[in-house]
């Protein structure tokens, strides 16, 4: 019988990865980028699951909670595999993907489903802002159709399975219940109730299409285009990362290997001498120095790697000691 770890144990492995689990993550857009720290856990059904946010996205790690939901996912990503679907996220699965001890002492391990999450936000989010229903719509039209053509049922089709990217397609999440064997009637219907829902949230379509972050989505001379965060949009042009106004004009010009949005004044960059926190202005607070940064706009804290150590600074980059 396959032992399951704890959600402390699941919790436990990502503050404190194996090599073999920080193999397994880093591969591809995650090469290079530092795992560790308290990620936030959330318990679902059948999954624990913990978000991991970098550069290029996001990547959500699942840990089966029972072996025979293991079982069925493995299956079911193989099959996703074959049919390559675009409007499914892609994900992998890792088998024995990080070590842990049961009450006895013996140690097991444990399974793990990586998922990759592109540029954009979940439905249920966007939802409650208020959306451009017509071209959101046509995007949910587009999922459905190409969901029909490839035969998937994904059983399971609500807003927060749904993400939405800024090139302004669904990606389905969490498809763990997919079936290839037709549409099914619950899609059906679940399907009529998004579109339902997303008319019922249409606040903005007209101002969208004329808005600063609209047209910036629609150019062509910006590689990434963010969403509009404290009157700032992060844009990346060139490979550089910088930030314009409301009014289109630069507020911070192109000069970042990446960088995050802002948070109540403060944002994540990263230099070519490592991770660094910046002002509005493009000061830095905490110079680009770092192995890794982050962010804590809810304590006003900056909790940084510098060689190898854990160091705890504050709004303003004074460390705090003690």
């Amino acid at each position: 019988m396959k032992v399951i770890p704890t959600i402390q144990q699941f919790l436990e492995s990502l503050e404190n990865p194996s090599e073999k689990l920080l193999n397994a993550l880093r591969g591809g857009d995650l090469e290079g980028y530092p795992i560790g720290g308290r990620p936030q856990i959330l318990r679902l059904t059948h999954f624990a699951e913990a978000t991991i946010n970098h550069p290029n996205g996001s990547i959500r790690i699942l840990l089966p909670l029972r072996a025979e939901v293991a079982t069925q996912a493995r299956q079911c990503l193989a099959r996703r595999t074959a049919i390559c679907s675009p409007h499914l996220a892609p994900a992998s699965y890792l088998p024995e993907a990080f070590p842990f001890t049961d009450s006895l002492g013996h140690t097991h391990w444990a399974d793990l489903i990586v998922e990759h999450l592109p540029q954009g936000r979940p439905l249920d989010e966007l939802l409650l802002e208020g959306v451009a229903a017509e071209r959101m719509v046509a995007a949910l039209n587009r999922l459905q159709t190409d969901f029909q053509t490839r035969r998937i049922a994904h059983n399971n089709l609500k807003p927060e399975h749904l993400w939405y990217t800024r090139a302004g397609e669904f990606f389905a999440l969490r498809g763990w219940l997919i079936t290839f064997d037709g549409t099914s009637a619950e899609d059906e219907r679940s399907f009529a109730a998004l579109e339902t829902r997303i008319w019922a949230a249409d606040s903005r379509p007209l101002a969208e299409e004329s808005s600063t972050e609209h047209l910036l989505h629609a150019s062509k001379e910006y590689d990434e285009v963010g969403r509009m965060c404290e009157e700032m949009i992060r844009v990346c042009k060139k490979g550089l990362y910088g930030y314009l106004q409301s009014d289109g004009q630069w507020a911070i010009e192109p000069r970042f290997l990446w960088a995050e949005d802002f948070r109540e004044g403060r944002a994540e960059v990263k230099t070519e001498s490592g991770y660094g926190v910046i002002d509005k202005e493009g000061n830095f607070l905490l110079h680009p120095c770092c192995e890794r940064v982050e962010w804590d706009e809810m304590s006003g804290t900056i909790r940084a790697w510098i060689e190898g150590c854990e160091r705890l600074f504050d709004y303003d980059g004074e460390e705090l000691v003690g």
